[in-house]
């Protein structure tokens, strides 16, 4: 009877670095559970620096060690993009933002937002515009 795993899709595709890899301490890399007060884009770039101080330059480094830096339903959800080959650090990035960073952005807004407060020497006006304006940042639409 074949397991549960032997039917998920690794979904990095079969890359090849040259150099031989550096072992990075587990303890060293950033870890990304995709809760709520976690920031994807901090995350991708504490992933970066990281690499790059062991040497991880070239893409198929990083991928190689990407998935053990994902927890509980990141790292799910990633597994679970199966038929998508990611080759690209880049394509990474593209795929991993368009999940997390809207979810990351609005909680961000929404504290900006509760912050926006009428000054005395404003009317009401320029009160509506200024919380416009932090809408319009924030990527909602009016």
């Amino acid at each position: 009877m074949p397991s549960a795993t032997s039917s998920i899709k690794f979904s990095i595709g079969d890359i090849r670095g040259d150099a031989p890899m550096k072992l990075i301490p587990l303890t060293t890399l950033p870890n990304f559970h995709g809760l709520s007060f976690e920031y994807s884009n901090t995350f991708l770039f504490e992933f970066d620096v990281v690499s790059r101080g062991y040497d991880y330059i070239y893409d198929a480094k990083k991928l190689r060690i990407l998935f053990v830096t994902l927890k509980g339903t990141t790292l799910r959800w990633f597994m679970g993009l199966g038929g998508k080959i990611i080759t690209t650090w880049d394509g990474v990035k593209m795929i991993f933002l368009e999940k997390y960073e809207d979810y990351c952005k609005s909680r961000y807004v929404k504290k900006e937002i509760f912050k926006i407060m009428q000054k005395e020497d404003n009317n009401m006006e320029e009160f509506v515009e200024c919380f416009q304006y932090s809408l319009q940042r924030s990527g909602h639409r009016q």
